[in-house]
């Protein structure tokens, strides 16, 4: 992290009345004092000799080593010409008995066990002389497909032979090559990455695979075999990303491959079911070809050189389609309302909301939530109080914390026989936890410290043996993540029964923590929201690591953004706050930079050239007076006077039906709260086109906070938002029937008809359906698409 923004970073004295968790013992480092205003803030960022203390030093320590290179020539080729790696490496890398090599991975590809090929890179000859560098040059040519790849040197702890420098492993595109029968063990950590290769599509090569994706998609539809009409539809959906230039020629190849699918929705789930037999990778045809050629469909509208090839009448129907006959909560395209409400009755038991014919409009809904007492009183009433319940009590949660957090420093960190401090991150300090939430903490090492893995395991080692040597105060202690790519021990305090986890330096983990902290201090209806949403998902199983849903994490990024977009904001993009925020003119925005995972997993990784992960945003307590930024923020979040009935509901609406997870990325840091898709993340980190819901980290923006989801979990928590939107908002249509009649409505009996709805949404859920075999494929769904001449 930047020394400077750490310094400021470090928790100061509060008032007694908000005194903050987790004080060091007195004899630690003296803390740099807070800035007072934007511009000191700002000052102190950007100048490295405001403070003798900080002596110029980097915005982060330097990697423990330096040097390590890979450079490919020449950067843009055609498929399978010539290229040349030079190699450079430390000669400390270079030990003899270890086995290294060069691999060639798509871009944004996360771990090194995948390459499309390797090599092993050889110093033998020069190793016993006094080489500082050891260099080398390896040949290979460029894969046959096109994309971004890049070079990478690891280590191979499988003890395998590999070919040598200077002959050809032969690639296998995108996959391995299955050079080894025995297991492989690939490390994760990257010595050094090359700069980036692009590999171009050639008109040729387009034309060719146009043609052979063509005949291939309708040899499948002709023989009936799933797999080959969706091998055919992902290597369409490839082909079209990769279209960077326009092409004179494909316009009536590419025509009839997109009729030819528009005819595949047009027909019926019976004639689907009859034409192709279920297997086991593919259960259902049906839902597996429309949600892949939604993705397709995106990938063609997105790409405006594919466009140039697709006549305007085509284009059209393909907007149409995609615009009014694709239903987000069931992932199929239906022919009208009659038949996508039939189907969300039959397969899950609810239909969407319909209003009376005077309350049809462009949007009755949103006129409903703002007027209806049921929603901004009996709801509201019932949200303040439930959260009431569930938030736990400040002094309380935060002693029970601090008491861990003492015994732990006293009888375990302050006998450690290396220099660091300790911290807390996650739910125990971002507003957001409960009283049986886990104790996230790091061990905090001093600056220039940048340990690698096996320097991390030995520092938890230790911290075990004083964990074993006290059982009357720890229990539980468990290892077993101690040799994960992010090394962790876990135990439980005795006295409390809590369990924590301990790890050592989670630099992005400490910034997210801040953020949520920063976040959930602005507004009081944030808190109240994230813990009943909370208590919800977990109600409906929704909120299970284990089972593959998504992360208390994600939903709090679900919450923020869905916040950010209200008019006006209930929350502002504190990403996109300068330090003098909200005086005139602001300031330019300060950069505060933080190392990212694979810099935390080897120091050396920073040799790419990548200077750190930016994870600055306007934090309240970064400033001497925190009270007063703080009520600058509350005054901003304030000009929105919706009720928590109101978001509630409003929530529930925007991800159940509104937002459009095929196209759109969830994002909490864009500049006004503006829309991020799923193209841009193409380009910008390598995202593929999904129609699962995707979630920006905040500060790691290559990384989806969604990518543990599956479809079919997906489409569950899709249809448990709207499940319990449709039933509150039944409940909104009854109460304002009765209202019309003038039947007298009281406020007990509008609050038992809300208790009685939520409870009938939180209800306990036992069986989820991702989880069970179902033992016959979906009911036919009504026909999707009528032909092009009809209409809809």
């Amino acid at each position: 992290m930047n020394a400077q923004m750490a310094a400021l970073y470090q928790h100061p004295k509060p008032p007694a009345n908000d005194r903050l968790l987790f004080q060091p013992p007195q004899h630690q480092h003296q803390r740099q004092p807070l800035a007072q205003s934007g511009g000191e803030l700002l000052g102190l960022l950007n100048s490295g000799n405001n403070n003798s203390s900080f002596n110029g030093r980097d915005l982060y320590p330097p990697p423990r080593s330096q040097g390590n290179s890979i450079h490919v020539a020449p950067e843009v080729t055609k498929p399978n010409d010539n290229i040349k790696v030079q190699v450079s490496l430390l000669a400390e890398e270079c030990i003899v008995g270890r086995v290294l090599l060069v691999g060639l991975f798509r871009l944004g590809q996360p771990t090194n066990d995948k390459p499309i090929f390797v090599k092993q890179v050889l110093f033998e000859n020069k190793l016993h002389r006094n080489y500082r560098y050891l260099n080398t040059r390896i040949t290979f040519r460029a894969p046959r497909s096109p994309g971004e790849f890049e070079f990478r040197v690891f280590e191979d702890k499988s003890g395998h032979s590999h070919q040598l420098n200077g002959k050809r492993h032969l690639p296998n595109d995108d996959h391995h090559d299955g050079h080894h029968h025995g297991k492989v063990s690939y490390s994760n950590v990257t010595i050094a990455r090359s700069n980036r290769l692009k590999v171009c599509l050639e008109y040729s090569h387009f034309i060719d695979t146009l043609r052979a994706t063509h005949d291939k998609f309708q040899q499948g539809v002709v023989d009936g075999d799933a797999g080959l009409v969706l091998s055919a539809l992902l290597a369409l959906m490839r082909l079209v990303d990769q279209v960077e230039t326009v092409f004179l020629h494909g316009h009536a190849l590419l025509g009839d491959l997109l009729e030819a699918c528009l005819r595949l929705l047009e027909r019926r789930a019976e004639d689907i079911t009859r034409s192709f037999a279920a297997t086991e990778t593919i259960p259902h045809p049906m839902e597996t070809f429309h949600g892949t050629l939604r993705n397709v469909l995106n990938a063609v509208e997105a790409n405006k050189y594919v466009r140039e090839l697709v006549v305007d009448d085509q284009l059209a129907d393909i907007s149409r389609i995609q615009r009014e006959r694709f239903c987000q909560v069931s992932g199929l395209y239906f022919a009208n309302d009659a038949d996508r409400s039939a189907f969300w009755l039959e397969h899950f038991g609810f239909a969407p909301v319909k209003f009376s014919p005077s309350e049809v409009g462009i949007d009755a809904e949103s006129k409903i939530l703002q007027s209806s007492s049921f929603v901004t009183c009996g709801l509201s009433r019932w949200v303040e109080r439930e959260a009431e319940t569930l938030m736990p009590d400040r002094a309380t949660f935060r002693a029970s914390r601090q008491s861990i957090y003492d015994q732990l420093h006293a009888e375990v960190i302050s006998k450690l026989p290396f220099s660091c401090e300790l911290d807390v991150f996650g739910s125990s300090a971002n507003e957001f936890g409960n009283e049986n939430s886990d104790m996230d903490m790091c061990l905090v090492l001093p600056e220039g410290t940048a340990p690698i893995v096996e320097e991390k395991q030995r520092m938890l080692l230790e911290v075990v043996a004083r964990l074993e040597s006290r059982p009357d105060l720890f229990t539980s202690v468990d290892t077993t993540r101690l040799t994960a790519r992010i090394p962790i021990v876990m135990f439980v305090s005795r006295a409390s029964g809590i369990e924590c986890d301990l790890c050592v330096e989670n630099r992005l983990a400490q910034r997210n923590t801040s953020l949520l902290r920063a976040y959930a201090r602005a507004d009081p209806r944030v808190r109240m929201l994230a813990y009943v949403m909370k208590r919800f998902v977990k109600q409906r199983r929704m909120n299970c690591a284990a089972e593959g849903t998504l992360s208390s994490y994600g939903y709090l990024l679900l919450l923020i953004h869905y916040l950010q977009r209200q008019d006006p904001p209930v929350l502002p993009v504190l990403q996109a706050l300068p330090p003098n925020w909200p005086d005139e003119p602001q300031e330019k925005m300060p950069s505060v930079l933080c190392h990212g995972p694979s810099e935390e997993l080897d120091p050396s990784a920073a040799n790419d050239g990548h200077n750190g992960i930016e994870t600055y945003f306007y934090d309240p307590f970064a400033f001497r007076e925190p009270k007063q930024k703080l009520a600058a923020l509350r005054e901003y979040c304030e000009r929105n006077t919706q009720s928590v009935g109101e978001l509630l509901l409003g929530f529930l609406r925007y991800f159940g039906l509104q937002f459009d997870a095929t196209r759109d990325v969830v994002s909490v840091r864009r500049k006004d709260a503006g829309t991020m898709t799923k193209d841009e993340k193409r380009h910008s980190c390598q995202w593929r086109f999904t129609t699962r819901l995707s979630i920006e980290d905040p500060f790691e923006v290559g990384y989806d906070v969604a990518h543990v989801l599956k479809g079919s979990r997906d489409k569950y928590i899709r249809q448990q938002f709207v499940r319990a939107y449709v039933m509150l908002m039944d409940g909104v249509i009854q109460h304002q029937a009765k209202e019309d009649s003038q039947e007298e409505q009281d406020v007990e009996a509008e609050d038992e008809a809300v208790a009685h709805i939520m409870a009938l949404v939180n209800e306990h859920v036992l069986d989820v359906p991702f989880l069970q075999a179902l033992p016959h494929p979906l009911s036919p769904v009504p026909t999707p698409i009528p032909p092009a001449h009809e209409g809809f």
